[in-house]
């Protein structure tokens, strides 16, 4: 096999068609390849709500089911990974609300709030005029007048509802108290898990209204609300100057585990039939985060694998068997539509993710999402009728049976050799971190990486192209003009390149390689990082060969023997990857057959398969009796390979 040259190779991760990937150059990503260390983000949530498996108030119990929220409800105490979630972050593209992953575009739907939280999706959108005395109507409808200091803007602060409704004794005496009550616990319940701001210590007084009357407030769409704010959560997070993301963060949770089961061991069973699906995370107890770090979520989603993502893990069977809050919605999981929660709108992006819903994906269309309404606040905005402003959009909301997508139903594996898969190669960005670019270039330098990718080449070859792109699914809503009577001299409204420092990627040259003699050398194996490898044997070409183990580079002080694959991460590149000159090796031909010369190699480089190889006795010789029932005689047993060098013909074994 040929080394590698000893050209310098410039590498660059920038997709081929830069298109669709509008905000790179801002973009987390950008900065990570350019060297900046991206920090954990903090998670926003308060951390007093009385919620989860044995938390909930019975006595409110039948308020929280009227109103839609008995379900996340018991979610509330959901463990949070942050490494994890950064790594997410990483791969959010804020363009079209999509992770970009290896084996394509996947997201979080409708379909996944619905059946993962119970949050009803298909009602009206939660939005309405804000203002008004906010002192009168925390005191009409909660029952108690806060002071100046409960409030911070057009907030009110988590603590003041912590101190006056946490005890339901005190509010239990008659049908209106433990109404009010039941309004605080849902207010809370939005400030402190399911609409976080990046303060987590208030909620905004504009919910209140809306929690009126518990029998309308069950009408509204909570879950397309919940999802639209961690869209916008997610989007400002792909920021490296944010340190914080708040929103429904479990939800993260909650639909990584389910999609990529590498991440956990365990896959629970839904056995609490009267409780969203996530819920049998809370009841086994089975989940586990360990000593994974961001290094290793990045490297897992490095060299991720086609097979290796659960495009539909919600099977027929479990949904019958969920809440009807669940499923009912079902009609419009797959309807591309602006998703609304007062000022904050982000669109829902089925149609880019249809190997969720079991259909054949196409090439999708551009972004929906207009510029002017992704960074949108409520600064200034105090007594604005949002209502009136975003009529066009609530309209679109209204309609959505109308936006369904639909097409032919996928039938396996996307192919990779489908114009899906080609268009998405060159508008994707081809590696996280310049780690993740050595095996991509230096494959012809590890010879299980060839075999890899030779076997997805030929599984590509094989593969039918398709003559034609699969075709647009029906519904696609025309091109949107949309005007929310922006004025021009305001500072919002100009997109997510605001307040962000723009990178332009540095190309990255590796050294030259140097040449090195062809051969294929036996080397003991390395203390593996899966001790089930510790008896396999390993093969390396000359070129490759280090004298220390290569360092796992999500765990330290831990060695590991890495797997062939596309999306592999490598360990940092060094000189020292590469193994100096192999010994020289001569040989001749006698009359009892080819003999090396007296040159032994050297332990570290390996021994050399070219030599022949006889069978020699070792020195030691224990006497082990062999049949003996047939008294056969005693014989030498154990040996070693050694390579047949000349005057050591004697040492040969006789033959039986």
């Amino acid at each position: 096999m040929a080394s590698s040259s000893s050209q310098s190779r410039v590498l660059n991760p920038d997709p081929e068609d830069g298109s669709l990937l509008r905000y790179q150059s801002v973009h987390v990503s950008e900065h990570i390849w350019d060297g900046r260390e991206h920090p954990v983000l903090k998670v926003r949530m308060s951390h007093f709500i009385p919620a989860g498996m044995e938390g909930v108030l019975v006595e409110i119990l039948l308020h929280l089911i009227l109103a839609g929220f008995a379900g996340v409800a018991q979610l509330a105490c959901f463990p949070i990974d942050r490494h994890l979630i950064t790594a997410l972050v990483e791969r959010w593209r804020p363009e079209t609300h999509i992770f970009h992953m290896p084996p394509g575009e996947c997201t979080i739907t409708l379909q996944d709030i619905a059946i993962q939280t119970g949050l009803r999706i298909d009602g009206k959108a939660v939005i309405a005029a804000v203002g008004g005395d906010k002192t009168q109507i925390v005191k009409d409808l909660l029952g108690i007048r806060p002071p100046a200091d409960a409030f911070m803007g057009s907030s009110l602060k988590l603590s003041w509802l912590d101190q006056h409704f946490t005890h339901v004794a005190m509010h239990n005496h008659n049908e209106l108290q433990l109404t009010r009550f039941a309004r605080a616990y849902i207010l809370r319940l939005i400030g402190g898990f399911m609409l976080v701001d990046h303060s987590s210590s208030r909620v905004p007084v504009r919910y209140l209204p809306l929690l009126e009357d518990f029998t309308i407030t069950g009408q509204y769409s909570w879950g397309a609300a919940g999802l639209a704010f961690l869209y916008r959560d997610l989007c400002m997070s792909t920021n490296i100057e944010h340190s914080g993301i708040g929103g429904l963060t479990p939800l993260l949770m909650m639909w990584a585990w389910d999609r990529f089961p590498f991440l956990q061991s365990n896959n629970p069973v839904h056995t609490r039939v009267e409780l969203p699906y996530s819920a049998r995370w809370l009841v086994s107890r089975s989940y586990g985060r360990g000593k994974r770090d961001l290094a290793y979520y990045r490297y897992k989603f490095d060299h991720m694998k086609r097979e290796e993502f659960v495009w539909q893990p919600y099977s027929m069977e479990l949904m019958n068997s969920l809440p009807a809050i669940c499923i009912e919605g079902a009609n419009i999981w797959r309807s591309v539509v602006p998703l609304i929660c007062f000022q904050i709108c982000e669109w829902h992006r089925p149609d880019r993710v249809m190997r969720q819903f079991g259909i054949v994906q196409h090439i999708s269309r551009a972004s929906y999402q207009p510029d002017q309404l992704h960074d949108i606040t409520l600064r200034g905005k105090t007594g604005e009728n949002w209502s009136t402003k975003f009529r066009g959009i609530v309209e679109l909301w209204d309609m959505r049976q109308a936006w369904v997508m639909t097409n032919d139903p996928q039938i396996g594996l996307l192919s990779s050799n489908s114009e899906y898969i080609r268009w998405y190669i060159t508008h994707t960005r081809q590696w996280m971190t310049r780690d993740a670019t050595v095996f991509a270039v230096l494959g012809d330098a590890h010879e299980e990486h060839i075999t890899c990718v030779m076997m997805n080449e030929q599984e590509r070859i094989l593969e039918p192209a398709s003559s034609f792109d699969p075709p647009i699914q029906s519904g696609n809503p025309a091109d949107l003009d949309i005007d929310i009577g922006q004025p021009a001299d305001r500072k919002e409204g100009k997109g997510l390149q605001r307040h962000r420092t723009e990178v332009k990627a540095t190309e990255w040259s590796l050294p030259p390689l140097p040449e090195r003699r062809d051969g294929i050398y036996y080397v003991p194996p390395q203390f593996p990082f899966n001790p089930s490898q510790a008896t396999q044997t390993s093969y390396f070409h000359a070129s490759q060969y280090t004298s220390q183990p290569a360092v796992s580079p999500f765990s330290s002080g831990q060695y590991y023997v890495p797997e062939g694959s596309l999306y592999m991460t490598p360990p940092p590149y060094e000189p020292s990857f590469f193994m100096p000159d192999a010994p020289a090796v001569g040989g001749h031909q006698s009359d009892q057959g080819w003999e090396t010369s007296s040159v032994q190699p050297r332990e570290e480089h390996g021994i050399d398969l070219n030599a022949n190889f006889i069978i020699a006795a070792d020195v030691e010789v224990q006497e082990v009796r062999r049949n003996p029932h047939r008294e056969a005689r005693d014989r030498r047993r154990q040996c070693i390979l050694t390579p047949h060098e000349a005057g050591h013909a004697d040492q040969s074994l006789d033959s039986d």
